[in-house]
């Protein structure tokens, strides 16, 4: 699971024309709580359209990294199933018995 340069390529762009766009702003960098206060319905959805790109930036970035972490991590590639072999006792399976009854 590795990222392809085209991904890569992607998401350098994302990140390069959110940075523009959010340092290009109009300076007004207000915070929730003053967008909150303005009971400005357009500004409150600029606020989160802003909010949800970041959001979505640091997921991105937290992805590249479990990635890495994965690929490095000598730990989490422990299977997660265990198989091993019974033997018969007496002839029998363990815990199997088969009858021909009829009800």
């Amino acid at each position: 699971m590795h990222l392809t340069n085209f991904n890569m390529k992607n998401i350098l762009t994302l990140i390069t024309i959110t940075f523009i766009l959010t340092s290009c702003g109009s300076g007004d960098n207000k915070s929730v709580e003053d967008v909150i206060d303005s009971r400005n319905l357009e500004s409150i959805r600029i606020k989160k359209t802003e909010l949800v790109s970041q959001q979505n930036l640091i997921k991105q970035e937290i992805k590249k990294l479990d990635i890495l972490i994965a690929e490095l991590d000598d730990n989490a590639k422990i299977p997660l199933i265990t198989t091993f072999k019974l033997e018969s006792v007496c002839g029998l399976i363990p815990h199997i018995f088969y009858t021909n009854r009829k009800a």
